[in-house]
């Protein structure tokens, strides 16, 4: 699917057929996972973030993500010496806690944002801090193998952790979102040719 991953490609029968989950990440977004490796993320305004902005992290994994439709904005972090935050591990992985995990208290620094037009991709490495946000986007991403068993969050130091699985949606709901949004990217797309 990655060489030709496009708009035209997903359709809702396509997505309910190959999906292997979907659920609601309290980040913003719907995930349906394809594969192990793939998934396809729809960011809307219909299911607001359970917290204000996404945490800073990294991931456990490289990986591309290629915008499929409308826009999304990347900030990247270095850390810095300081205690506006804690660098604690995370497991990324459903009902499981980190409840062993300290942290280390540290500083941060914007270090760029970068804005995504449809069509167009990026690539992050394992190690680097970042937030992703839209209201409106639909984007598709293939990743590696893990590099890592944690990835690492930088939370405002009081700020308390949120799972971004804590808020359940039930799967009915997320189709019909999912559904919606499809066919909301229909009628853009007719609009522009």
């Amino acid at each position: 699917m990655k060489k030709q991953t496009t708009l035209k490609n997903i359709t809702l029968d396509y997505l309910k057929k190959r999906h292997t989950k979907i659920h609601y990440f309290g980040l913003g977004f719907i995930q349906i996972k394809l594969t192990q490796n793939t998934r396809i993320h729809f960011y809307t305004d219909l299911l607001p973030p359970i917290i204000g902005k996404e945490e800073i992290h990294n991931h456990r994994y490289d990986f591309t993500s290629i915008i499929l439709f409308g826009n999304l904005t990347q900030e990247t972090f270095t850390i810095t010496n300081g205690n506006t935050h804690i660098q604690q591990d995370e497991s990324c992985i459903e009902g499981e806690t980190m409840k062993d995990t300290i942290g280390t208290y540290c500083g941060v620094s914007l270090s760029g944002i970068q804005n995504f037009a449809q069509s167009s991709s990026y690539f992050i490495d394992h190690t680097t801090f970042h937030r992703v946000y839209s209201n409106n986007a639909i984007t598709f991403l293939e990743r590696s193998d893990y590099k890592k068993e944690f990835a690492e969050v930088l939370r405002p130091k009081n700020i308390s952790p949120t799972c971004p699985f804590s808020k359940k949606v039930p799967e009915e709901e997320l189709w019909k979102i999912v559904e919606m949004i499809l066919e909301a990217t229909t009628k853009d797309s007719s609009k522009t040719c």
